[in-house]
């Protein structure tokens, strides 16, 4: 039985247990100690439905009884530890500083066959492999995630999610954004699918419900600046200048080495005639990240628009300098 099947199984329970509670106190026919022993129960069975099977057995330190593979090799079960680590890893984004062990736990799901891969391994090899753009590869690891019913619904959830953005790369951009739906209600706190709604209503320049989404990718998961560049992204394609501006500052406190934050503001300055300003970000980019070609290419022109006039006035020197010459020699000729 699936977890979902029996969470409502118990959410069922619950509630006639509270219905009965209610009815007996109603009625007068029910003393303290009675509706007490009904209204605990249901709160315990309350509990239960929310928390789910998965959960209340890595809370009791108990695995689930190992399945072996149609080879004969046991299904890997994915601790809590470890189940935490992999939704974290499987961010569109994850901290660089939990990079190595991402790694650690890649290499040991690469390491494992399709038979004693967990829903977690897949996860994580579904988000290697849309990372390196390997689509149809991440498509097989996703699906063959999903097959499993992982029991933890963040883990259901981040597939799903994964699966849209596999899938938001082939033409069923439809299905994608159903897929994120389907994310946000299996984990209401879950920001990236809000996060990815956005930047498919932003790319059909749907920029009110685009805006809408990030703003609820930011209120989910403050700290991340991948929603809030987005939104300064969308004031800017608004040209609402002054909102992107103010952004764009806003995600440089939280992280100063963003350098297309500084790219972008530069573009700003670009479209409101401040070119020194936009030289100065467009060289701060590139301070952070030599190689960003998005900077080189918008620099380039100023500098030799710079470079250009330098030498115009340079130019304008020399016609000046000989114009001077001239009027000297013309001096000394009427003196003779």
């Amino acid at each position: 039985m699936r977890e979902s099947q029996i969470q409502i199984i118990t959410f069922a329970f619950a509630a006639t247990l509270l219905l009965t509670g209610i009815v007996l106190v109603w009625t007068g026919q029910a003393g303290f100690a009675a509706v007490f022993a009904i209204f605990v129960p249901a709160f315990v069975l309350v509990l239960a439905g929310i928390l789910g099977p998965a959960r209340i057995k890595d809370l009791l330190g108990r695995k689930p009884a190992r399945v072996p593979g149609p080879q004969g090799g046991e299904r890997h079960y994915a601790s809590e530890l470890e189940r935490n680590l992999c939704l974290i890893i499987a961010d569109d984004f994850p901290p660089p500083s939990l990079t190595r062990d991402g790694q650690g736990y890649a290499r040991a799901a690469e390491n494992r066959s399709d038979e004693q891969r967990s829903p977690e391994d897949y996860l994580i090899l579904a988000t290697l492999a849309w990372r390196s753009r390997h689509f149809e590869q991440a498509l097989k690891y996703v699906f063959s995630g999903l097959t499993l019913e992982p029991g933890d619904r963040r883990v259901l959830a981040y597939l799903r999610h994964r699966l849209g953005t596999v899938l938001q790369t082939m033409p069923v951009e439809e299905t994608a954004v159903n897929c994120y739906h389907e994310a946000i209600k299996l984990n209401p706190q879950f920001s990236w699918p809000h996060n990815s709604l956005g930047l498919t209503y932003r790319y059909h320049k749907n920029f009110a419900e685009a805006d809408k989404e990030f703003q609820e990718a930011i209120r989910l998961y403050p700290e991340n600046t991948r929603p809030h560049y987005n939104l300064a992204v969308s004031y800017f394609m608004q040209k609402r200048f002054p909102d992107a501006e103010k952004k764009f500052r806003e995600i440089l406190q939280m992280d100063p080495q963003c350098y297309r934050a500084h790219n972008r503001l530069g573009l700003i300055h670009l479209e409101q005639g401040r070119t020194d300003k936009a030289e100065e970000e467009f060289k701060e980019a590139l301070k952070i990240e030599p190689n960003y070609a998005k900077a080189q290419k918008n620099l380039l022109p100023l500098l030799q628009e710079k470079e250009k006039k330098a030498e115009e006035q340079k130019q304008r020197e020399l016609e000046r300098e000989k114009a001077r010459a001239k009027e000297k020699e013309k001096e000394k000729e009427k003196k003779k």
